[in-house]
């Protein structure tokens, strides 16, 4: 180990000691020279040895939070410098490597926990979901579903957290395994034939955004598949026309009716309330559901949207 790296961990434990004022600010200022050292190694064994330092002056902190990311990382991890406010600053700015750190803290409180599960990676909302000290909120738990839906593992260890939302475990019934779900059921007392309809909605929200996610051929190529493979239900159909997404939903009536998807568009696109009831009707939608489909698919005349690109456009 060189001198300065040394004296970077002589400096920490120096600290520890009974120091006056004036022994203080000369420790504060060989720490500032040491910041600024060339030797990112020196810098690293500075932020370890000032790391559980609360009285580091603040300027001191945020030198080396803007450091190199194994000198951030091993900083922040631990110093207790930062107000949460200020914390939540650093991680909107910070490598996703450093974000890991912040995310493995002791205790994270739900205003940080929650941002890091909506701007970090997967391996962030990994640390953060075994973390148990991190007070995560119930739109962090959303944000970590909604990002990362396609990462089993990481939802199955989101479902094994103590003191989940209740709204929370009935998303998650959807997503996790046999075995997990039972956990759930049991756990949370969630009744099986709900968990069993739960269950059947996620794989019909999971179908909608894939449908979403393509351009018109493509989507109807998609729908096609989904219909051979008896994924097509009417289920499906009623959440694509509450997107407002007439081409995708002409095409969905077209597959479950055996009428012309052309027809079917035109009359979503210039037919009156009444007719497009009626098509409605043959695809043999909900009795509850028609009002509210002959609404969204006439604000969607409206908005010029209907198409693909109508995407979103209707919650």
């Amino acid at each position: 180990m060189s001198k300065r790296r040394q004296l970077a961990v002589k400096l920490g434990e120096r600290l520890e000691g009974e120091l006056s004022d004036s022994e203080r600010d000369v420790a504060w200022g060989i720490a500032r020279q040491l910041i600024e050292d060339t030797s990112q190694a020196v810098r690293e064994e500075l932020a370890i040895s000032l790391c559980n330092r609360p009285d580091l002056p603040k300027e001191l902190g945020y030198m080396l939070a803007r450091d190199a990311e194994r000198v951030s990382a091993a900083f922040l991890a631990k110093t207790p410098v930062f107000k949460d406010e200020e914390l939540c600053e650093i991680v909107r700015v910070v490598s996703n490597k450093v974000r890991k750190a912040i995310a493995g803290r002791p205790a994270l409180e739900t205003a940080l926990a929650d941002l890091l599960a909506q701007v970090g990676d997967a391996g962030v909302a990994d640390i953060l979901i075994t973390n148990k000290g991190a007070q995560i909120g119930i739109s962090g738990y959303r944000a970590v579903i909604d990002r990362f839906g396609h990462e089993p593992s990481l939802l199955e260890k989101m479902a094994m957290r103590s003191q989940l939302p209740a709204s929370l475990v009935s998303e998650l019934v959807g997503y996790v395994s046999e075995a997990t779900r039972i956990f759930l059921e049991e756990t949370y007392e969630v009744p099986k034939d709900i968990a069993e309809n739960i269950a059947e909605e996620t794989e019909s929200a999971v179908l909608l955004r894939l449908v979403d996610a393509q351009k018109n051929d493509e989507a109807e190529a998609l729908l096609r598949v989904m219909y051979n493979k008896g994924l097509l239900n009417r289920t499906l159909c009623l959440l694509i026309a509450r997107r407002g997404n007439l081409f995708a939903f002409s095409t969905a009536v077209s597959l479950l009716t055996d009428i012309p998807a052309k027809n079917i568009e035109l009359v979503l696109r210039q037919g009156a309330a009444n007719a497009i009831e009626q098509v409605c009707q043959r695809a043999k939608l909900p009795e509850f559901a028609k009002k509210e489909i002959v609404e969204r698919i006439l604000s969607s005349r409206k908005s010029g949207s209907g198409g693909a690109a109508a995407r979103g456009a209707v919650a």
